[in-house]
């Protein structure tokens, strides 16, 4: 399945529901809005290229967490597949354009929990979340 088929509206809405199913008990309801960007620039992200498409797409990233649902098969070695990365928050850029989470597309939809981890890495400091 290529990128654009897998990551959709649907997809997204499937990986919020499953965010708010594991965040219930801790009684934390995401909510969310889209913005799809269907380029091929950043499609097969490069770890050279974070930083600039980071910068080129946040969207407010002192009030809510930007996710970005990229292939990142090029960030692990050979057999190995990086699902997902996050800023820490204590990182100095955990606020600005350059921070927030890539998601590995193979990671997202029904199921996945790479996105749940990767926001409770997020948060650990008790960063302000708005996804």
């Amino acid at each position: 399945m290529a990128l654009s088929e897998q990551f959709s509206p649907t997809a997204v809405r499937q990986q919020v529901d499953q965010l708010n199913s594991d965040y219930a008990s801790s009684r934390i309801r995401f909510v969310y809005q889209t913005r799809f960007i269907n380029s091929t620039r950043f499609r097969n992200l490069e770890s050279a290229d974070e930083d600039s498409m980071k910068s080129s797409y946040a969207d407010r990233p002192d009030w809510q967490v930007n996710f970005y649902v990229v292939n990142l098969d090029a960030w692990a070695p050979p057999r190995y597949v990086l699902l997902g990365i996050s800023t820490f928050p204590w990182e100095p850029d955990s606020l600005d354009a350059t921070g927030g989470i890539l998601l590995n597309w193979k990671a997202v939809g029904v199921g996945h929990k790479v996105l749940t981890h990767e926001l409770g890495t997020h948060s650990v400091c008790g960063t302000r979340i708005t996804v």
